[in-house]
């Protein structure tokens, strides 16, 4: 079931409060949690917020739908005929049908996915906003294969990845920045000449870590303090994005769900900051929780894994 997610790009999936991941008796209510799941080279983030939602970027298996309670589908419509002309897709595309029951909600550049935010205002505002779908950029008219003097543009992406969804998360202080698959060209637009994120604390590395992603403009711009690489044991990080994350001077950690037997140290951070680095089997997590009265986050392996803190950029 997760290769047609990956073929139709994003899709995301807000579920239902009842659903949610509930804080354990006694913890911080305020703390939002975010699930790098492993899918052994696809990529599942799972966000789940203070307030008893959660959603699901790119669900890695349809069967979900089958046991847990969904509200919405979100996706970025009608994937390209070369996809459709697949026979993946047309024997997998009809079970999408079938557990969206035909309906999807288009999500374009410069919307939100609706979460609910504390009444009493209590806690900081929760926002999820779209900024890059169907290679089209928030705040960019112009077509993003076109030449730009004094920069390099890549040959134009005809795949369905530069037209995925990229979305960024803000909770108090806190900055994520999920892009999906994007390529070389929209990175590269979200950047320059005007930087349309801002800083982020926190960096989901782009289409697993592929060269053909990650554009150096964009990760200049974005300046994370902590990488996360939803990759596979033959799958990404590729050496020019991981020397690119590594010469950043704001990145504290690179974080990886495999151990990538294809580069090794080219493509690897330090065992310590891989999830699966033994055994490819174990299904480990990476999760980020976010505490916004501390204006801190903590990244750990595992439900037992060591916490590491890091501060939020001003």
């Amino acid at each position: 079931m997760k290769r047609i997610l990956v073929l139709l790009a994003i899709v995301l999936i807000v579920m239902a409060a009842a659903c949610a991941v509930q804080p354990k008796p006694g913890a911080a209510a305020e703390t939002l949690n975010i699930y790098f799941l492993d899918m052994v080279g696809g990529g599942s983030t799972l966000i789940v917020t203070p307030l008893g939602e959660s959603v699901l970027i790119d669900t890695g298996s349809l069967e979900l739908s089958k046991r847990i309670p969904i509200k919405t589908f979100i996706d970025n419509d009608t994937p390209p005929k070369d996809i459709t002309k697949r026979q993946a897709f047309q024997k997998l595309n009809p079970l999408y049908e079938q557990a969206t029951g035909g309906k999807t909600r288009l999500l374009r550049a410069g919307e939100d996915i609706p979460l609910k935010n504390d009444p009493d205002g209590k806690l900081p505002a929760i926002r999820l906003h779209c900024v890059a779908s169907q290679k089209q950029i928030e705040g960019f008219a112009g077509d993003i294969d076109a030449p730009v003097e004094g920069f390099e543009i890549a040959k134009p992406d005809a795949s369905n990845n530069a037209a995925s969804i990229a979305l960024v998360l803000t909770y108090g202080s806190f900055t994520f920045f999920a892009g999906g698959d994007i390529t070389s060209n929209v990175e590269h637009h979200l950047a320059h000449p005007a930087n349309r994120i801002g800083k982020v604390d926190l960096y989901q590395v782009t289409h697993h870590g592929l060269d053909q992603s990650n554009n150096p403009i964009l990760l200049k711009a974005l300046s994370p303090t902590v990488c996360v690489a939803m990759n596979g044991p033959r799958k990404g990080i590729q050496p020019r994005t991981f020397k690119a994350l590594n010469t950043l001077p704001s990145v504290k950690a690179i974080y990886a769900i495999h151990y990538n037997t294809q580069y090794g140290d080219a493509g690897n951070p330090p065992p310590e900051f891989i999830a699966n680095k033994d055994d490819p089997n174990k299904g480990e997590y990476i999760k980020a929780s976010i505490n916004p009265t501390k204006g801190t986050f903590t990244i750990q392996i595992g439900p037992d894994g060591k916490k590491r803190e890091y501060a939020t950029q001003p």
